[in-house]
């Protein structure tokens, strides 16, 4: 388990203090403003709020972006939205968040989807069952996919391969690799992640809104220190403000778990907001999302 250290209001005195084992406080600050939006799954309104934040930070006259290192999108929650939105874009694998991601800041729109997931896998029938992978951005010029041994069976399919006809699914153009799995996202091609968010940042942003694949939390190589968190679990949006938490990063091991940040989170020093986020259509979510995370940014003023 990598080294966490985290900076905090409970730290304003400049004490040095343990609160965790292998959590520190103390005080800090990174610019541009760094929001996680985390949780504890999958489908649990990440991305919802994750959108919603980075609109009102706009809305507040910010410049913000969105940006997830790691993405992974089951094939059939996409077919509709492949055939659609695909034959449009230059990137030829991202899913439904890295769109919905760029297309909530006008800084980066639909052109930059793959800046803002740089790393996209494609899974089918399970989020287990990787068959595809794309690591790199069209913007860099640093573009690769992967196939896995199960894709590259089952891209031999009658109904993939007509899948693969309407969308341009590049699995034909793709190196096979043995074990592709999502919890060794960060570990493929781990500075093509960082790259992809420096590049971010020279567009001139004054936040970014990182938003965490399933129960992972959203860290590369190089990643900043986060200075507010906003953790998505059982219903509940919960904003810790200016903690300042830090996660290192190691290309050989596994994807960190949320887990490792709730055991921060319990530190009763630090601030904490709470708000429900009902399971309602999507969009009367949508609308409460935005509410909820115009409440919470100014908890953070």
């Amino acid at each position: 388990m990598g080294k966490t250290t985290v900076w905090s209001q409970a730290g304003q005195a400049g004490v040095k203090a343990k609160a965790n084992q292998g959590v520190f406080v103390r005080q800090g600050s990174t610019s541009p403003s760094i929001y996680w939006v985390v949780g504890s799954g999958t489908n649990i309104g990440k991305t919802t709020i994750a959108t919603a934040l980075i609109r009102a930070l706009n809305g507040n006259g910010e410049r913000a972006v969105g940006f997830k290192p790691y993405a992974s999108s089951r094939l059939y929650d996409l077919i509709d939205f492949m055939i659609e939105v695909y034959p449009r874009s230059q990137c030829k694998l991202f899913g439904k968040d890295a769109w919905r991601l760029s297309t909530a800041s006008p800084l980066t729109g639909a052109d930059l989807v793959d800046l803002v997931v740089p790393t996209q896998l494609l899974s089918h029938p399970t989020w287990r069952s990787i068959l595809l992978m794309r690591t790199g951005t069209t913007q860099l010029n640093n573009v690769e996919f992967f196939c896995s041994e199960y894709g590259a069976k089952l891209k031999e399919r009658s109904d993939l391969r007509h899948i693969i006809g309407r969308t341009g699914l590049p699995f034909d153009s793709s190196v096979l690799k043995a074990d592709i799995d999502i919890t060794y996202a960060p570990c493929v091609s781990p500075e093509k992640q960082r790259d992809a968010f420096n590049a971010l940042l020279d567009i001139g942003v004054d936040a970014v809104v990182c938003e965490g694949a399933g129960e992972w939390l959203p860290i590369w190589q190089d990643c900043p220190v986060v200075n507010h968190v906003i953790f998505v679990t059982g219903g509940v949006v919960n904003l810790f403000p200016n903690l300042d938490v830090g996660f290192s990063f190691n290309p050989t091991a596994p994807a960190r778990h949320v887990g490792e940040l709730a055991e921060v989170l319990k530190n009763p020093a630090l601030r904490r907001f709470s708000s429900p986020l009902y399971l309602v259509e999507e969009e009367r979510r949508e609308r409460m999302a935005q509410r909820i995370v115009q409440e919470l940014v100014a908890k953070v003023q």
